[in-house]
């Protein structure tokens, strides 16, 4: 009984030590608080029972996909702590969930932490209207619940065709925040996203979609395009979680752009003028990325969506799933493709750009010979200029 007694004190003993906010030194810490505007600083506080004088306070900051951020915290009146972030500096990810917890380190040595608090890091610039369902969480700025309704439907409708392509379930509740133009949106990713002419922007680790509609004769035309693209970077996600970055972008940008119930109707002109000009992207130059320049980049998407749509003709939802999961193992652009397909990224994009953009096959195989055949015409013109400048 008395050895019981003994385990039970220690036990105890231990759980004051190590609990959150409690410590032998007295401190705790209570009516944690954050206070900011978005894109500019936050004012994280915390009131501290019991300081003695020469503790050391710290604030820690965590959010998904980034690394902890820490900085110190500083005593004001009342018994309170606070730490102002420069959000400029430190930037946060836009609607996030943000953790963060406080930390003193006493003259002793000994470091207490108080209980993590949560907040969602959602544009405070402007007021948010929700309409929601099961699956849905829907926000929008300033016009009437229809419009929050459109949204809904799109986003239905968005989910039924991306589905087509990418065999994945949806992680609920999806949020999606509609912005009244593209300059608001790009300035709320500006610090944190290093494209900002994207109208667009999923983040599929936060389960968080965000787009720029203005108001217009064509915004519906524009929710049928826009929300459907991203929804099915959400399934993306969802299929192969973390190794979602890895796999190539013709195919991550090629399938979200498929599953738009409203194609975009410049993609054929882009691929037409490009094919008079002879300034077709190779698709093994979309593996990695797609270029910087608003132009280049609308090019690529244009590719994408039409060779991922022959692979889909031909292939179906199988191979679009297979490629998604070699992709995923770690497989290169090229041996991916042979893997899941049965043939390489070479000869899937000749068979493609016979069969969709009517190349000549002709001219075809000449462009992919000429780098051999220059190399044939080096090796034949070298013996015989040698043996003219010997006769010489």
């Amino acid at each position: 009984m008395k050895r019981l007694l003994t385990i039970a004190f220690t036990t105890l003993v231990a759980l004051l030590h190590f609990t959150p906010g409690i410590a032998q030194s007295g401190v705790v810490f209570s009516d944690l608080q954050v206070y900011y505007n978005f894109g500019d600083q936050a004012v994280f506080q915390a009131t501290v029972g019991t300081v003695n004088g020469g503790e050391e306070f710290f604030l820690f900051i965590e959010q998904t996909g980034e690394d902890t951020v820490v900085r110190p915290a500083a005593q004001t009146s009342g018994g309170k702590i606070e730490t102002i972030l420069d959000l400029k500096q430190y930037p946060l990810r836009p609607f996030a969930r943000i953790s963060y917890y406080f930390r003193v380190k006493t003259p002793s040595g000994e470091s207490i932490e108080s209980e993590p608090a949560e907040f969602n890091y959602v544009d405070n610039r402007f007021r948010w209207d929700l309409l929601e369902d099961e699956t849905f969480q829907v926000y929008w700025q300033g016009r009437d619940i229809t419009f929050g309704q459109s949204i809904l439907n799109a986003a239905r409708a968005g989910l039924e065709s991306a589905q087509r392509y990418i065999n994945a379930p949806l992680p609920k509740p999806l949020k999606i925040y509609v912005y009244d133009n593209a300059t608001d949106l790009q300035s709320a990713l500006s610090l944190t996203q290093p494209n900002t002419w994207v109208a667009g922007h999923a983040s599929p680790e936060l389960n968080t979609i965000l787009i720029s509609i203005p108001s217009s004769p064509q915004q519906q035309l524009e929710l049928e395009r826009q929300i459907p693209h991203e929804i099915a970077h959400i399934l993306q996600y969802s299929l192969v979680g973390v190794q979602y970055k890895q796999l190539p972008a013709w195919l991550l940008e090629g399938s979200a752009s498929l599953a738009e119930l409203y194609p975009n109707p410049d993609y054929p002109r882009a691929i037409l003028e490009a094919v008079s000009e002879d300034a077709i992207l190779p698709v093994d130059s979309l593996c990695v990325s797609f270029p910087r320049d608003a132009s280049g980049a609308f090019l690529a998407y244009a590719q994408s969506e039409s060779f991922v749509r022959y692979i889909y003709q031909n292939y179906g939802t199988t191979g679009l799933t297979a490629l998604f999961e070699v992709y995923a193992d770690g497989l290169g652009c090229d041996e991916g493709a042979r893997s899941a397909l049965g043939n390489n990224l070479n000869e899937l994009e000749y068979r493609w750009q016979q069969s969709s953009l009517g190349i000549n096959s002709g001219w075809l195989a000449i462009r992919n010979l000429s780098p051999y055949l220059l190399l044939f015409a080096i090796l034949v013109a070298t013996p015989l200029t040698a043996g003219w400048l010997k006769r010489k």
